[in-house]
């Protein structure tokens, strides 16, 4: 199949029509293609194989789909806003996919239609980076841009990560919001971007940090360092001055502390010792898992039973 990708600079899960019929195949051919399922229709003109489609979740799908529009671009155009920001890596919470955002490199008027919002330009070419071969937007332009667009949480969530992989700074963020004033929308994310903290190592520790800050249970610190002789502890929230650790306990925390070639149980038995080792320090330690974000009252009594010192480690 490598023979339907000429371009150097495209990725090569991607080809349009003209591509097939470069390769030899004919409109007869292409059809057949598709009906057996061995190439899947992107949209009008762009396809991708079946083993690519497949084994791509609904992210790398939308991805696939924003590359058959750059290619298929009238004129050259940057991923910006919500795609922009996914090329880049970030972590979305809850991202709409429908839609693949792009924004001119030169003067076109930004416009709508089927499934591709193509906002106005122009971006200047020198500020845009290839990503993966794809032509990818200015970063803070591109997350302000997926932030305007979006929930509270939905920011927070992107800014967050932003932040926390160093792809941009709230200051670069802050310049691109106060140039769009009068844009609507502009107003909360002025107000969203102050708020957000690149320590947050994952999308679950901001939304919790939301929970807490909704609940009037702003932490006093973040990602806190615990030391006892050898011993060295992260916590993701903590109020020092009432010796209370707050923890998201999520799956990919287990997963992502997983030492080479060890089963998941070792990790999450690693982490019981290290929560005891916490608990006979004199902290106590309330945790807070996924469920807990979409029904908050119950662990935000925790915290406050245990910020009362009613709650004992």
């Amino acid at each position: 199949m490598d023979d339907l990708f000429p371009r150097a600079t495209t990725p090569s899960d991607v080809f349009l029509t003209a591509d097939a019929r470069a390769a030899g195949y004919g409109p007869r051919a292409i059809a057949r293609q598709v009906r057996s399922g061995e190439w899947h229709p992107l949209r009008r003109g762009a396809y991708t194989t079946r083993e690519t489609w497949q084994a791509a979740d609904a992210t790398a799908r939308h991805i696939l789909l924003a590359q058959a529009v750059q290619l298929q671009a009238l004129e050259p155009v940057a991923l910006t806003h919500l795609t922009g920001a996914i090329a880049l890596g970030l972590e979305t919470w809850r991202p709409d996919l429908a839609t693949v955002h792009v924004t001119s490199l030169g003067g076109q008027s930004g416009r709508i239609e089927y499934g591709v919002n193509r906002h106005e330009g122009p971006l200047a070419p020198e500020e845009c980076a290839r990503v993966n071969g794809l032509l990818v937007g200015p970063p803070a332009h591109v997350i302000a841009g997926a932030m305007l667009l979006s929930s509270h949480d939905q920011a927070m969530v992107l800014g967050d990560s932003a932040l926390n992989r160093g792809v941009t700074t709230a200051a670069a963020l802050s310049e691109i919001a106060d140039g769009w004033w009068n844009v609507p929308g502009s107003r909360a994310l002025r107000w969203t971007i102050p708020r957000l903290d690149g320590r947050a190592a994952n999308g679950g520790e901001t939304l919790a940090r939301g929970c807490l800050r909704r609940a009037n249970l702003t932490p006093s610190e973040l990602q806190y360092e615990i030391r006892d002789g050898s011993f060295v502890a992260y916590s993701d929230f903590a109020w020092p001055e009432h010796r209370v650790l707050g923890e998201f306990d999520g799956k990919r925390k287990y997963q992502r502390d997983l030492r080479p070639r060890e089963d998941p149980g070792e990790a999450v038995f690693r982490e019981k010792v290290r929560e005891d080792r916490l608990r006979s320090l004199g902290w106590v330690v309330v945790r807070i898992i996924w469920a807990d974000l979409f029904a908050f009252a119950p662990v935000a009594e925790r915290f406050r039973r245990a910020l009362r010192g009613s709650l004992v480690a």
